[in-house]
């Protein structure tokens, strides 16, 4: 199609509108990247298996996995779930720890944690924007994660100096992901609130 027609092409990439070499205005794809193949044509081999990066990382490392929890974040927070992009991103991302879930090489899901200090001086570790492809859910896959991100809280927090006493979930209030916390000994915590426009509950679990 050309681009002087006045209609508006469909990517072959992100398989959203936008002529060729501009921004998608959705999902924010320029290019021919590999990144957005590897989400349409699904995992290249098999193996679930987790990386981790932040601001100590390799800048290529930090920047191509940032890319991928972009990317993942727009497609289940702001496309499935409607939740505006200058709400889904903030402050936070910059000195959170990063998590991408993969298969084989292909990225299906991401989350991220930093440590919250207490009034007593101590440290939760927050965890938050944790999601996944719809074509992984409902397999185990969430648990695997949430697993791998405790873990990476427990190896991780000695190594900047500090000791997460607990460990919070802020999940969908009344959502899948809030009964599945629960049957992996989480509790809930406080009241719902509003997170991004929408409600929201905090799941507690003790480290020890």
């Amino acid at each position: 199609m050309d681009q002087d027609s006045g209609e508006v092409p469909l990517c072959t990439v992100c398989t959203h509108h936008h002529h060729a070499g501009e921004k998608c205005p959705q999902c924010g794809h320029k290019g021919k990247a590999k990144t957005f193949k590897l989400l349409a044509e699904g995992p290249v081999s098999q193996g679930l298996h987790f990386e981790y990066f932040d601001s100590r990382s390799d800048e290529n490392k930090y920047k191509g996995s940032w890319i991928f929890c972009q990317i993942i974040r727009r497609r289940v927070f702001c496309d499935e779930s409607g939740i505006l992009e200058h709400m889904e991103f903030d402050e936070f991302d910059a000195f959170s720890r990063q998590a991408v879930a993969l298969v084989g090489d292909a990225p299906i899901g991401c989350a991220r944690w930093r440590a919250e200090p207490t009034e007593s001086g101590q440290y939760i570790a927050l965890l938050d924007r944790l999601c996944l492809l719809p074509s992984h859910r409902g397999q185990g896959t969430c648990r695997a994660f949430l697993q791998s991100l405790i873990e990476d809280v427990r190896v991780t927090a000695p190594e900047i100096g500090i000791v997460c006493v607990a460990f919070m979930v802020s999940v969908p209030a009344n959502s899948t992901i809030q009964q599945k916390l629960s049957e992996n000994g989480f509790s809930t915590m406080g009241d719902i609130y509003d997170c991004r426009g929408q409600s929201h509950i905090r799941m507690f679990l003790n480290a020890s």
